[in-house]
Formats: C-alpha cells, sequence, structure tokens
C-alpha cells in the first residue's frame, strides 16, 4: 500500500504539470571542471549521438521487432509494446541543458502507464527522478524502446522496482562521470545503475552513460523503434 500511494502522489505532481513541463526554466546548472580527457569523451559522444540521430530520422514509419522474452511472441506485429524493466531511449532532447551533456533521454518502464525518468532542465519541482507518463511513442518523434538481452522478465521487474525506489526523492546527477552511486541520477545512469547494480549487466562502453551507449550496447536488443 505505501508504494501504491507513493506512486500516486508523485503520478499527480508530474501529471498536473506535464503540459508545460517540456518548455519549463530552471536547470540544474554545473560549475565542474572537466579533465582534458573528459571534454574529449563528451566531444566522441555528441559526435556519435549527432550521427546515430540522422540514422533514426531516416527510418521509414514505426516497427515491432519482436520481444524475445515473451514466450509464444506479443499479438502486436507493429505499435507501442512495454512491459515493466525495458527502457527506452530517444535522441530528439536532452535530459539536462548542460552544454557537457552528449544529448538524448533515456527512461525506465515502470508500468503501461508509468516511466521513471530523471530530469535536469524541467524545473526544481520535476527535476530529479521521478514517474513520467508512458507516451513516449507520441511524446517524440524519434525513439526505442530496448530490453537488456541476459535478464528474465522477472529480473526486469526487480530492475524496474529498484529504479522506482528513488522516485520522488532523489536529485538529478550534474556529474555525468560519477556513474556508479545512488545518491542522485541523471536519465542514462538510472537505467544503467540499475541492471549493473542488481545483475552486473554493463551497458557502459567507459566513463560517462550517455543514452548512445544504451542503445549500441551489445547487452540490450531493440523491441519497438520509431
Amino acid at each position: 500500500m505505501k508504494k501504491f500511494t507513493s506512486m500516486i502522489i508523485v503520478a499527480v505532481l508530474l501529471l498536473s504539470s506535464v503540459g508545460s513541463a517540456f518548455a519549463a526554466g530552471n536547470e540544474v546548472k554545473s560549475d565542474l571542471v572537466l579533465t582534458k580527457k573528459q571534454q574529449e569523451e563528451i566531444k566522441q559522444a555528441k559526435m556519435k549521438t549527432e550521427s546515430l540521430k540522422k540514422k533514426w530520422e531516416s527510418r521509414k514509419g514505426p516497427k515491432y521487432h519482436g520481444d524475445q522474452k515473451v514466450s509464444n511472441g506479443v499479438s502486436i506485429q507493429a505499435g507501442y509494446y512495454s512491459r515493466p524493466g525495458m527502457f527506452l531511449v530517444t535522441l530528439d532532447t536532452a535530459s539536462s541543458s548542460s552544454s557537457a551533456w552528449a544529448g538524448g533521454h533515456a527512461g525506465m518502464v515502470y508500468s503501461d502507464y508509468y516511466v521513471i525518468e530523471s530530469w535536469g532542465n524541467q524545473g526544481e519541482a520535476l527535476n530529479g527522478v521521478n514517474l513520467w507518463p508512458n507516451d513516449w511513442d507520441t511524446r517524440y518523434t524519434h525513439m526505442e524502446l530496448r530490453s537488456a538481452s541476459d535478464t528474465t522478465v522477472s529480473e526486469d521487474e526487480q530492475a524496474a522496482d529498484k529504479a522506482f525506489s528513488y522516485a520522488g526523492n532523489t536529485p538529478y546527477n550534474i556529474n555525468f562521470f560519477y556513474i556508479n552511486q545512488d545518491s542522485s541520477f541523471y536519465c542514462s545512469q538510472l537505467v544503467w545503475y540499475c541492471f549493473y547494480n542488481l545483475f552486473d549487466i554493463d551497458m557502459n562502453d567507459g566513463g560517462a552513460v550517455w543514452p548512445v551507449d544504451l542503445t549500441e550496447s551489445s547487452e540490450s536488443y531493440v523491441v519497438y523503434s520509431q
């Protein structure tokens, strides 16, 4: 009951604000001093993100690729489908307005109705880890729904529950290279951390965890794309 009640409280706050949230200000600011190695990584990550974004933009229509973990498949041949513990990635927007951010956004599916996301540019009341509507197929022009490769459906649900445990009480992480901790999260770090901490599944290629890393990792597969 405590879990359900807290979900409703957070959801009411978010849904009442979602209409204006994506144009909100009050961004989390970072005065971090980056090393030359970190600066170079950000540069390379931005280039990789922009390259993949162009490929996504050339796609023709949505495509349902199939979910290999569901016995007998899923009856949906084309369309948006999700289950707890899947994760979403878009390159259309940014979870932070910081110039150090490589671009894109990610979130963990919690249910048919909610995605757990961490924002740093939605205003003070909405920044950090919170529940957001599971409407990525209409919220973004280009996105992917993915699943970790080497987990069961039950383990994916555990990852979703872990992400949910941070909702409403965990701030945004402005240090994109400070990833192996759970006192604060940025969007793709949250997804990465839940699978890495629970199952030692590493979807990062080193350094900061960018949204593009989650899509290019051999530890995940695409279920739906548009």
